[in-house]
């Protein structure tokens, strides 16, 4: 265990959203913190002929994948986030070597070596990794979905049959929109409304994203990144020190690079429809129909601005049965890949439900989370020092609604006219700022109520 996990700082306890240091820009050393993966070992494992491989399924369609780990033993599917692919799998590989595990990354259609299937929803893909684990003679499997890959992995313990799946973790990951939604921050509610309300100008953004990418070289690429981490990255995404190493650590960017290469081959497109389907408010399940007896872990971190434990909070009581939470003293990026979190060297929370044990030494504790206390932690180390659930407890306790509405929509507007500057595009204040500040404040204030 280790100081970040003791009792003290667990989620369940009385936790000050505030004791949570925020990222000091001016404190460079904290910045260039050493990452907790061995980048370079992971691009030569990228390269590898193993990490470009393509199944047929029964249709015709080619299902792109790569191995990483054991060549043999339990099987784990890697179900890669929004704007990855296959090759991020290749984070596990030292992993699933130490032990003994066999992972799988899997192309979503229209990204990377898989064709495109028109018409999907995320029980579809739930289907190919059912079809691909025949092909591997995979008699029983787990899975594991990160971030965007979360809502993949619920579709899985869904739809796959309980004589072949054995357990499911979810690591810093969306689960259904609406839920998803109600608990997130500012800036992953906007981005992803924006993307429903507004699908033109995020499909500009990509654009132009994917249009300096095929012409930037690899040294271009990190001198880009780590010049947005100063500037863009930091107020929008909101990482502590944790994530802000890596952004730093040119090896780490460089397999961002090659992965950002391969998910953009069939152009943005692709990555428009994937947007589309993991925001569909019809997924064809709901998470309470999961079977209660399946175990699924749920991974969040307490630093993570994007997706904070409320999100795993919500999905855990949705589910009931064995489902259970566990939150890490990490940010988003860091919790992902980091030694605390599920890339331990020994996978502990995958494996041991794999192998049926209730618990095996060397499993992290599970934390006591309330909803309060993950509420509270929504935008813990934010640099705006202010979070929406804040706000809540606030109103609540003063009853002063108007004044964090108005609260609200002054950072609404705030925050548009930092995307206008990003992107180089003016919104129509009446329509945009007035109504997207009203509309998203109205739902918070029904909320503080």
């Amino acid at each position: 265990m280790t100081a970040a996990d003791t009792p003290s700082q667990a989620v369940g306890a009385a936790v000050n959203p505030l004791d949570v240091p925020a990222l000091d820009t001016s404190d460079d050393q904290a910045l260039r913190a050493p990452s907790p993966c061995d980048w370079k070992a992971s691009l030569e494992v990228i390269h590898r002929p193993t990490s470009h491989q393509t199944f047929s399924l029964p249709g015709g369609r080619s299902l792109g994948y790569a191995t990483y780990g054991a060549e043999t033993g339990p099987t784990i599917f890697y179900l890669h986030g929004l704007g990855d692919c296959r090759l991020t799998g290749a984070w596990y590989h030292d992993a699933g070597l130490e032990s003994g595990v066999r992972i799988v990354a899997v192309d979503r259609p229209g990204i990377g070596l898989s064709d495109q299937h028109v018409g999907r929803t995320v029980l579809d893909h739930a289907e190919d990794i059912r079809l691909l684990a025949r092909h591997l003679k995979a008699a029983t499997y787990s899975v594991m979905g990160v971030s965007g890959g979360g809502i993949y992995a619920l579709a899985c313990a869904h739809a796959l049959p309980a004589d072949e799946l054995r357990s499911v973790a979810v690591v810093a990951g969306m689960g259904p929109f609406d839920l998803t939604m109600s608990h997130s921050n500012w800036t992953t509610y906007t981005f992803f409304n924006m993307s429903k309300l507004l699908p033109s100008i995020i499909r500009w953004a990509y654009s132009k994203e994917l249009e300096q990418l095929n012409t930037q070289s690899l040294e271009d690429f990190i001198s880009t990144t780590q010049t947005r981490s100063k500037a863009w990255y930091v107020p929008y995404i909101g990482p502590d020190a944790k994530d802000m190493a890596l952004m730093r650590d040119d090896d780490f960017v460089a397999c961002v690079y090659e992965s950002l290469r391969e998910v953009c081959k069939h152009g943005i497109e692709d990555h428009m429809i994937e947007r589309e389907v993991i925001c569909a408010s019809n997924l064809g399940f709901t998470v309470s129909e999961i079977r209660p007896t399946l175990p699924i872990t749920l991974w969040y971190g307490r630093r993570d601005a994007s997706l904070s434990p409320a999100v795993g909070q919500a999905i855990r009581d949705a589910i009931g049965g064995s489902a259970r939470l566990i939150t890490r003293d990490e940010a988003h990026l860091s919790l992902v890949i980091g030694p605390s979190g599920p890339a331990s060297p020994n996978l502990c929370a995958l494996i041991q439900a794999h192998e049926g044990n209730s618990k095996r030494d060397g499993d992290p504790p599970e934390d006591a989370v309330d909803k309060k206390a993950a509420n509270n932690l929504e935008l813990a180390g934010r640099q705006d020092g202010h979070t929406f659930g804040d706000l809540r407890a606030a109103a609540k306790a003063t009853d002063r609604l108007r004044k964090a509405k108005a609260w609200c929509i002054t950072s609404f507007q705030r925050k548009t006219k930092k995307l206008e500057h990003r992107f180089g595009i003016k919104f129509r204040r009446g329509r945009m700022s007035k109504w997207g500040a009203h509309a998203y404040c109205d739902k918070e204030v029904k909320a503080m109520r």
